[in-house]
C-alpha cells in the first residue's frame, strides 16, 4: 500500500477593505453621517475612505465631533481634531452681516453705541468643533498651506448706503481664537456718524457671522465656557481702553473699595446681592474669604468698602452662576491730605 503525500492549500479570496462613505459639511468640515454605501437622499458631499475611524463613528464607538474632513493638497481626508486649526479661504464676494440679538454665531460683532466701543468675539462652540478644545493657546493654522490664511476683514459702512465706506478693520483669526475677543475704540467716528448707523460687510471665512447693538459697555459679551463652568473671574490691571464692570480700588491707607463702573445694575444683569469668594490667582482651591455686597450698594458709580486684609491684586473671584458675566480690574489710588 502506497501512501501518496499531497500538499494541498486552500486559497481564500482576498477581500478589499471596506470603503466607508463619510458625509460632511463642505464649509465647516463637520461630519454629517457615515454610511456603508452612497445614499442619494443625503444632500452633502461625501468622502470614500478605508479609515477605521469612520467605522467607529458609524458603530457609535467614537463621537463624530472628534473628527473633521479637511481639504488637503491630495484631496479630502478624514482627520481627528487636535492641535491644528484649519481656516478656509475668504469668499470672493461681500456679505452684509445681519443684526440679531442672539449671538450664537462663529464670529460675533457688538456695537456699544453710547460707549463708542466695538467688540468682535469668536464662539467657543466653534473652537470646540474645530479642535475638540474649549481653550486654545498653541495655535497651528493650516500646516498644509505653510501656515498661510486670510485675515478677517470688516468693512464698516453707513446704514442704507453701502457705498459710504467708513473704515476697514483687519483681524488676525489666530489671535482672535486665542484671546476670545477683541475690543476697539470707535470714538474717532464721532464726527462721521453714530455707531447705531453702522453696518458691517465682510468676505466670509467662517460659516456664520452676527451683529447686535447695545447702549452701554458693562463687560465683554464673550464668555469663556471654561470659566463659566468654574465661575472664576480674573482681576486684571486697569486699562484706559476697556472698562470693566467693577474696579477694586486700593487707597494709600491699605483699604480696599469695590467701585461700580455702571449705573443701573439691571443693565449689567445684576438683580440681587453680590457674593464673591476670593482665592489666590494660581490656586482656585484655596479659599481666602468672601465679600457680600448688598444690591443697594451696587451701581451708580458707588464705592463699597471691603473689609479684608488681603491684596486683591493677586487674587481671583469665584462667582455665582448668575454673575459669570461680570469683570474686574485693579487700581491704586492716592489720597491727598489737605
Amino acid at each position: 500500500m502506497s501512501t501518496e503525500l499531497t500538499l494541498l492549500t486552500t486559497k481564500t479570496e482576498r477581500k478589499d477593505p471596506t470603503r466607508w462613505c463619510v458625509y460632511f459639511d463642505e464649509e465647516t468640515g463637520d461630519l454629517v453621517t457615515v454610511t456603508s454605501k452612497p445614499h442619494q437622499n443625503i444632500e452633502h458631499p461625501f468622502l470614500r475612505t478605508t479609515s477605521d475611524d469612520a467605522r467607529k463613528v458609524l458603530m457609535g464607538i467614537e463621537d463624530p465631533r472628534k473628527f473633521a474632513v479637511v481639504d488637503l493638497s491630495e484631496g479630502y481626508k478624514l482627520i481627528e481634531r487636535g492641535d491644528v486649526v484649519r481656516i478656509r479661504e475668504a469668499e470672493n464676494y461681500l456679505t452684509n452681516i445681519p443684526i440679531n440679538n442672539d449671538l450664537s454665531y462663529d464670529v460675533n460683532i457688538i456695537f456699544y453705541i453710547n460707549s463708542w466701543k466695538m467688540e468682535v468675539n469668536f464662539s467657543q462652540e466653534t473652537l470646540y468643533k474645530m479642535t475638540g478644545r474649549r481653550k486654545f493657546r498653541e495655535v497651528k493654522i493650516n500646516p498644509e498651506k505653510d501656515g498661510k490664511y486670510d485675515k478677517i476683514t470688516l468693512y464698516l459702512i453707513k446704514e442704507n448706503d453701502p457705498n459710504f465706506l467708513i473704515e476697514t478693520i483687519d483681524i488676525d483669526p489666530a489671535q482672535l481664537i486665542v484671546d476670545g475677543y477683541n475690543m476697539y475704540d470707535m470714538s474717532k467716528l464721532r464726527n462721521v456718524c453714530g455707531l447705531g448707523e453702522v453696518r458691517v460687510m465682510t468676505r466670509k471665512i467662517f460659516k456664520s457671522y452676527g451683529m447686535k447693538r447695545k447702549l452701554y459697555f458693562g463687560q465683554a459679551d464673550f464668555v469663556s465656557r471654561l470659566s463659566k463652568r468654574r465661575n472664576e473671574v480674573q482681576i486684571k490691571q486697569q486699562s484706559e481702553d476697556i472698562s470693566t464692570t467693577f474696579t477694586i480700588i486700593k487707597k494709600d491707607n491699605n483699604q480696599h473699595y469695590l467701585k461700580s463702573n455702571f449705573d443701573n445694575p439691571h443693565e449689567t444683569r445684576i438683580y440681587s446681592d453680590l457674593i464673591l469668594y476670593y482665592t489666590p490667582k494660581k490656586n482656585p482651591n484655596q479659599l481666602l474669604g468672601y465679600i457680600h455686597v448688598p444690591i443697594k450698594e451696587i451701581g451708580y458709580q458707588k464705592e463699597y468698602y471691603i473689609s479684608s486684609e488681603h491684596s486683591f491684586e493677586d487674587c481671583s473671584f469665584l462667582c455665582r452662576a448668575e454673575n459669570n458675566n461680570i469683570t474686574f480690574d485693579y487700581a491704586s489710588q492716592e489720597i491727598l491730605n489737605a
